[in-house]
């Protein structure tokens, strides 16, 4: 290589920090107004409040009520009619304890709860 090869592309290499310079104050500047944005943001979780709304009441006294509602066609879930869904979305509002002392039923307990309530009203119909 002669030398006006060498200064050819130390010119060349010089020309591209300084595009990359120039790129990268860009970048530093986006980024501290994005910083600024952020950090005056309320996110979404804090604009929410989950509310739980917990019912009391016997196993017995919760199948009464919601049996109806399951055993109709009447509602969907993501456009399907299926238990478990409803189930999860129910319990995303919902908490079932039997007694004010009691801990709340998992999602475990009670699909099994309403799934042998569900067998059983269908095998007496």
């Amino acid at each position: 290589m002669n030398a006006g090869q060498l200064n050819r592309a130390a010119q060349l290499l010089g020309n591209d920090c300084g595009e990359l310079e120039s790129l990268l104050r860009k970048v530093m500047k986006h980024n501290n107004s994005l910083g600024r944005l952020l950090q005056n943001a309320v996110w979404e979780e804090d604009m929410v409040k989950e509310e739980l709304i917990v019912l009391t009441m016997p196993t017995a006294t919760f199948l009464e009520w919601l049996g109806p509602l399951l055993e109709s066609r009447d509602w969907t879930v993501n456009g399907r009619h299926e238990i478990r869904p409803f189930l999860r979305a129910f319990l995303s509002v919902f908490r079932l304890r039997t007694a004010p002392d009691k801990d709340c039923l998992t999602m475990g307990t009670i699909e099994n709860l309403v799934l042998d309530y569900l067998y059983v009203r269908r095998k007496t119909q």
